[in-house]
Formats: C-alpha cells, structure tokens, sequence
C-alpha cells in the first residue's frame, strides 16, 4: 500500500511514481537512460497527478529530492500546491515559516520565488 501524503492509498503506482516513492534510484536511472521526463505530470488516479519532484516532496525524500533536481526536474512545474508551501509542511521549514515568507506568500498576488532556489535551501544544498 502506497500513501502519499493528505492526497490518498494506492494499492499500486505507476512506474516512475513507485520508483521515487520506493527510492528506487537505480531504477530511476535506467528509466532516465530510456528517456523519462521527469517534467511530465504523474497520472496517480482519475483526478490525481503530480510532478515526480512532488512526490519525492511529499515522502519528505530529501535525497531523492537531490537526485531529481540534479537530473532536471523542475520544481516551478508543481501540479498540487506552490511547491513552497509541499515543502514546508512535508520537510519542515521552521526557518522559512516562522520566517514571515509562509504566511506573507500566502496572502500576497506576488509571483512565488524561483521553485529551485526555494528548495536548494529546504534541502541544505
């Protein structure tokens, strides 16, 4: 049984979903080398899907959160929510939401700062 997050239970995922969710990064790797996207939208279930960097979010996977940013994800794709606000409530970011950006960004019409950059500093690198 695979959970992610507040978003549901899926018995099974697709490929690419439950190498991620699985940390399966050999496999990752292999489906990269046949030429995965890693910028195309995972479809979970009819009304469902999310970017393969959310589901890494959503796991609190921070080093696979590495591995898809360095393989070209990009984290300004998000499908679900500003990936901002996945991070901070799946990775913890006491820094950034007792910082004034969590409840500023969320009231403000201003553009969210660049996604990668964002999560460079969730992620320490």
């Amino acid at each position: 049984m695979y959970q992610i997050a507040y978003l549901g239970r899926w018995e099974t995922l697709p490929e690419t979903a439950a190498a991620i969710y699985e940390h399966d990064i050999s496999r990752l790797e292999a489906m990269l080398q046949g030429g995965l996207d890693l910028n195309v939208p995972i479809q979970l279930s009819e009304y469902i899907k999310l970017m393969p960097l959310e589901i890494a979010v959503f796991q609190n996977d921070v080093p696979m959160i590495h591995f898809l940013l360095e393989h070209g994800a990009d984290p300004d794709l998000a499908v679900e929510q500003p990936l901002l606000l996945t991070a901070a409530c799946c990775c913890g970011a006491p820094g950034i939401r007792n910082g004034g950006i969590w409840t500023w960004s969320m009231r403000s019409s201003i553009p969210w700062p660049n996604g990668r950059i964002l999560l460079q500093i969730l992620a320490g690198i």
